[in-house]
């Protein structure tokens, strides 16, 4: 369907020259494709329906990926918080210090806890 709505784009942009505001010719050629583009977009929700409608959502594996990609979303979370505070470039070398220290086993979220100061106290609201 994308290729055929694709199609009219030609059509549809020869509408849109019209010299002047009583000249209605280029708006004819609107008219004849535009009731073709939204057959192709009923067309297309309809389908997408069909899909959508037919799909089982299982929420525990859902939230188990939530759960274990939480702690690889905090990093920026605490860069940006830490840059409102400290500025950037404090920031990043905080943060840089803070994990090449350690191993990729323990969580940004642990190792932020055990941080004295600002970093610490964004650890215990995230």
């Amino acid at each position: 369907m994308i290729r055929l709505t694709a199609a009219q784009f030609g059509l549809a942009l020869t509408g849109m020259i019209g010299d002047h505001e009583r000249d209605s010719s280029a708006l004819r050629n609107e008219w004849t494709c535009v009731p073709d583009v939204v057959q192709y977009c009923l067309a297309t929700s309809a389908t997408l329906l069909k899909i959508v409608s037919s799909q089982i959502m299982h929420s525990d594996p859902l939230i188990r990926n939530v759960q274990d990609v939480n702690d690889q979303m905090i990093p920026e979370r605490l860069i940006l918080e830490l840059a409102a505070r400290v500025g950037k470039w404090d920031a990043h070398e905080t943060f840089y210090e803070l994990t090449r220290q350690t191993d990729q086993t323990v969580p940004v979220r642990e190792l932020a806890a055990n941080k004295n100061g600002t970093i610490a106290n964004f650890a215990a609201r995230a």
